[in-house]
């Protein structure tokens, strides 16, 4: 063997050497999606499921200990009290239809009691006090929240591991469910409508989108069972209903007055001048007494006083 056919050997040895070291390193490289340490600086935009969250909890109670995260998770369940006893049930979306098949009375009592015993093995974390949240992020349906494990008032007050309860500082995004919100769109001629005190042009543009009924872009909303930010897995269905309603009151050429959850006043019939009817009380010179008594004939629906205020103040 010559001396080049020699450095040829070597050269291959080393290149074989080193693809050996590299092998390796990447096969002893750790798992980084479930250290919150390097998540934060590999993926600042990761997520954990609830699974993820209780595996580290398990592994090493205060490895989320104070941490800010995000969690994407479904609520399976409410207790409703005061205090350590208010808080909501977090789990992933594989094991929400056993946290149903509990109270699903469609199911034979065998096979809820077996959804009762499924349900305790499956991943679940406790929020921190519902009631104290603010609304705008309340815990709903499905969402990714910001927040952070160790609720420091449950282990005191409580007697508790607080390091379990994720405390939420905000709601990252609104999920509900992976079907996208059901899109409506009318145009209605007929009806009258005066939202927060003002008069809405007609033609009338009613349209469902992003679970909100908006008349001519105007948000609609009258008293309901929850407001627009309360979505839950019921409030498609909720909105559409409240988009048809709409669409059949106007359609009936009834007058509506609402204004910011407030109030909603309907009557099926006006004179077709009220508009300007309202438009010239609102502008003469006439008391404020005599304003109000006046706008109450003309509405002729025994309005509430807030809804008297509220036209007398923000018409135009």
């Amino acid at each position: 063997m010559n001396d080049k056919q020699k450095k040829l050997l070597i050269v291959a040895g080393m290149v074989i050497v080193i693809g050996i070291l590299i092998i390796v390193s990447r096969t002893n490289k750790p798992n980084l999606s479930l250290n919150p340490d390097n998540a934060t600086t590999s993926n600042e935009n990761k997520a954990y499921t609830v699974k993820e969250a209780v595996e580290l909890l398990k592994i090493n109670p205060d490895s989320l200990r104070n941490k800010s995260i995000k969690l994407e998770a479904f609520i399976v369940d409410t207790v409703k009290g005061t205090g350590c006893r208010d808080y909501q049930v977090l789990t992933d979306k594989e094991y929400v239809e056993i946290f149903s098949n509990r109270y699903d009375n469609k199911l034979s009592q065998e096979e809820r009691n077996k959804a009762i015993e499924e349900s305790k093995l499956a991943p679940t974390i406790l929020t921190g006090q519902a009631l104290s949240m603010p609304e705008d992020f309340y815990p709903t349906y499905h969402a990714i929240y910001q927040g952070h494990f160790y609720d420091e008032w449950a282990t005191k007050n409580c007697g508790t591991d607080g390091y379990k309860r994720f405390v939420m500082e905000e709601k990252v995004k609104e999920i509900v469910s992976i079907i996208q919100p059901t899109y409506r769109t009318k145009i209605i001629s007929t009806g009258l409508v005066i939202a927060n005190g003002k008069y809405i042009q007609k033609p009338y543009e009613i349209t469902l989108k992003d679970y909100k009924v908006t008349i001519n872009r105007v948000l609609y909303e009258p008293p309901t069972e929850e407001k627009v930010n309360r979505i839950t897995e019921l409030t498609d269905n909720q909105r559409l209903k409240q988009w048809e309603n709409l669409i059949s009151t106007l359609e009936n050429n009834k007058l509506i007055i609402y204004g910011g959850n407030k109030y909603e006043s309907t009557k099926w019939s006006y004179s077709p001048t009220l508009v300007s009817d309202i438009d010239a009380l609102i502008k003469s010179n006439k008391s404020a007494q005599q304003k109000r008594e006046e706008l109450a004939k003309l509405l002729d629906t025994l309005p509430e006083d807030t809804i008297i205020n509220d036209i007398l103040e923000n018409w135009k």
